[in-house]
C-alpha cells in the first residue's frame, strides 16, 4: 500500500475512533468541556484539539489505555475491535477495567448521593488528576455521570460538581462482579447524634437530626445497616452496641445474606478484642 493510501486509511481510522469515543461531540478529557477547537497539524497522524476552558491539548486517545501510543490510528482501531470482541466473550465484565477504575467504582458505590473528585480521590488514594481521568472514562462507558449538587460545608450547603453511578443495567452487572468494600470509617463516634451526611437516609417519620443513640439505637442500626450507603453502614456498625447488633442479627431481613454476615463478622471481631 502506498504512503498516500496509508495516510488516507489512518485519517479514516482516526475519524472512526474519534466518533466512537465522542458520539455526541468532542469533549475535553481533562475537564470534560465541550468547548474545543481543532489544531490543524497535517504532519501528525492523530487530529489534535485545544480546550478553550483548561487550554490543554488532546487527541482521541488522550486519557485512554492507548494514551501516548506509537501505534497508528489503523492499528489502534484494530486493537480496540479485538478488545471489544474479547470483552463480549468475557463472562466477567470487571476484567476489562483497571484496578484504579474498580476502586473509583467502589468509591462511588459508597457515596450514592454523589461525591466530588477530591472525595473520590481521598477514598481511593489516587491522585485527583488521575481520578478525574478515570471518571471521564467511566462516563464514556455509561457507568458514571457528573451533575450539580450540594455538599454540607460546616453549617451551610455549598454547590459542587458531584459524580455518581448511573446504575444502568451494564453498571449494575459490573458492580455484581466487584468485591463489596467497607467504607473507611475507623474512628468511633464523637457524639450521641447521627452525622449530618446520613440524615437523608431516615425516612420513617423520624428526622435524622432528632434521633440519638441513647434513645433510638435499634432504629438507627436498622436504618443504616444494610443500606446502600456503605459509609453510613460502617458508621452504624462502629456506633451501636453489641446488644443491639445481637437483636438485629436475629431480626428478619438482617439474619441472612451479606447483611447478616456483616453483622456476625462485627460481633466476632468485638468478642475477639474483649477475649
Amino acid at each position: 500500500m502506498s504512503s498516500d493510501a496509508l495516510r488516507s486509511a489512518d485519517t479514516e481510522a482516526a475519524r472512526r475512533v474519534t466518533e466512537a469515543r465522542w458520539p455526541d461531540g468532542i469533549r475535553c478529557p481533562h475537564c470534560n468541556s465541550r468547548r474545543a477547537t481543532e489544531r490543524h497539524r497535517p504532519e501528525r497522524r492523530w487530529p489534535q484539539w485545544r480546550c478553550l476552558d483548561c487550554r490543554r491539548e488532546f487527541t482521541a486517545v488522550t486519557g485512554t489505555t492507548k494514551h501516548g501510543t506509537r501505534l497508528s490510528p489503523s492499528q489502534v482501531e484494530q486493537r480496540q475491535r479485538e478488545e471489544r470482541a474479547a470483552g463480549s466473550r468475557d463472562d466477567d465484565p470487571a476484567r476489562r477495567f483497571s484496578r484504579g477504575a474498580k476502586e473509583v467504582l467502589n468509591a462511588l458505590r459508597q457515596r450514592p448521593n454523589g461525591a466530588t473528585v477530591r472525595k473520590v480521590a481521598e477514598i481511593t488514594g489516587i491522585s485527583e488528576r488521575h481520578t478525574r481521568r478515570v471518571l471521564n472514562r467511566l462516563a464514556e462507558a455509561g457507568l458514571a455521570r457528573e451533575r450539580d449538587g450540594l455538599v454540607r460545608d460546616g453549617h451551610r450547603l455549598a454547590p459542587k460538581r458531584l459524580w455518581e453511578l448511573t446504575y444502568s443495567p451494564s453498571c449494575v452487572r459490573l458492580l455484581g462482579h466487584l468485591p463489596r468494600q467497607r467504607a473507611p470509617m475507623s474512628a468511633p463516634p464523637d457524639s450521641d447524634t447521627v452525622p449530618p451526611q446520613f440524615w437523608s437516609l431516615f425516612w420513617s417519620g423520624a428526622e435524622g437530626a432528632e434521633v440519638s443513640l441513647a434513645r433510638d439505637e435499634l432504629h438507627i442500626a436498622g436504618t443504616l445497616i444494610g443500606n446502600r450507603d456503605l459509609s453510613a453502614e460502617a458508621w452504624a456498625l462502629q456506633a451501636v452496641s453489641s446488644e443491639t447488633l445481637e437483636v438485629l442479627a436475629n431480626s428478619r431481613g438482617y439474619d441472612a445474606g451479606d447483611t447478616g454476615s456483616l453483622i456476625r463478622s462485627e460481633l466476632r471481631s468485638r468478642r475477639s478484642v474483649t477475649a
